[in-house]
């Protein structure tokens, strides 16, 4: 491979660790902002540069669809630990989080996932359990029957989601337990993402928090 100038050697490395600590790679902006460029044109030339010499590859048309080429990148992907979602703040506010948590890259696909710790049973018949913890992909509409992680005030829960119209119902998947319907024009409620994997520890001190 040719050589890379200081900058381009910048970029390059800002690449590699943007895709090891998100699992995707960083947007045009977000490199021109790095770098504190004038506009993307700058972050466009250096992408071209390291393209043409073989550190990346790119495909036209697609956002983020930068690869890094014959460097290895780690298999895991640190995920934030949110101990709790409240209204009014956003989900990834830095007092929310407890830490963050290494997981298999081929797991995490949306930009922002979280984990989010269960507390009750309400979810045990969809094998979700107290002490669990869920992958949530942040999301602001979920299909119908899809397991949500809903706001209703600053309280969150985690519940099968339908909705008809205005009305909406968080079904709970457990027999002793009654669903909580809503009309979306009287409640302080919101979708926040959709549950995409469950996480059980035999051992609670095996989690590891960095």
């Amino acid at each position: 491979m040719r050589k890379l100038t200081k900058r381009q050697r910048e970029v390059l490395d800002f690449i590699v660790e943007y895709v090891e600590q998100r699992g995707y790679a960083p947007s045009v902006r977000e490199i021109a902002d790095k770098f504190k460029m004038k506009g993307p044109r700058g972050a466009f030339d250096h992408l071209s540069s390291l393209e043409k010499k073989g550190y990346i590859c790119r495909q036209s048309g697609k956002a983020r669809s930068i690869e890094v080429i014959g460097q290895p990148i780690r298999e895991t992907v640190s995920v934030p630990l949110v101990g709790r979602v409240a209204a009014g703040q956003p989900l990834l506010a830095v007092e929310n989080i407890e830490g963050t948590v290494p997981l298999p890259r081929s797991l995490v696909r949306g930009e922002n996932s979280f984990l989010l710790r269960i507390q009750g049973d309400s979810m045990i018949e969809s094998h979700i359990q107290d002490g669990d913890y869920v992958l949530v992909r942040p999301q602001a509409v979920v299909e119908n029957g899809e397991i949500a992680v809903v706001v209703i005030g600053d309280e969150a829960t985690v519940k099968r989601l339908y909705q008809q119209g205005d009305l909406i119902e968080l079904r709970p998947a457990n027999p002793n337990m009654k669903p909580m319907r809503f009309k979306m024009n009287q409640a302080d409620i919101r979708v926040v993402g959709k549950v995409t994997a469950v996480f059980r520890l035999l051992d609670r001190d095996s989690l590891v928090l960095s």
